[in-house]
């Protein structure tokens, strides 16, 4: 199913209530003029159930958003990588006071082997 909200406001959705509340946040986002286009998928326990899009890719011509749409993230790589590296703490396969060569063989080359993932 498809809901139209305009020319900037276009989900496309199956109806489940996961996907109908991120169509709600995505109007929230849209209908402020601050965001032009923006996507979501939630995978439970490896399985898709919510794919969500909204919007249009470019500022310039209508180009809906698509589940294929590339986004630019440019800084957002540093909050993955961070939440990636407490995830890893949590359950206990990474150690800050591990050597980082211990996960990446490599970085231990030219006399790194002593700094550990904490320094």
């Amino acid at each position: 199913a498809a809901l139209s909200l305009g020319r900037q406001l276009v989900f496309s959705v199956t109806g489940m209530p996961l996907e109908q509340r991120i169509a709600e946040m995505f109007t929230e986002l849209l209908v402020g003029g601050n965001t032009l286009g923006v996507a979501a998928a939630v995978y439970l326990n490896g399985t898709l159930v919510a794919n969500c899009t909204a919007g249009d890719v470019s500022p310039v011509r209508a180009s809906p958003v698509s589940p294929d749409s590339l986004f630019n993230v440019f800084g957002c790589g540093n909050a993955l990588s961070a939440l990636s590296v407490h995830c890893l703490l949590d359950t206990g396969a990474l150690s800050l006071n591990e050597s980082v060569s211990r996960y990446w063989n490599q970085f231990g080359c030219h006399n790194k082997e002593g700094v550990t993932v904490r320094d």
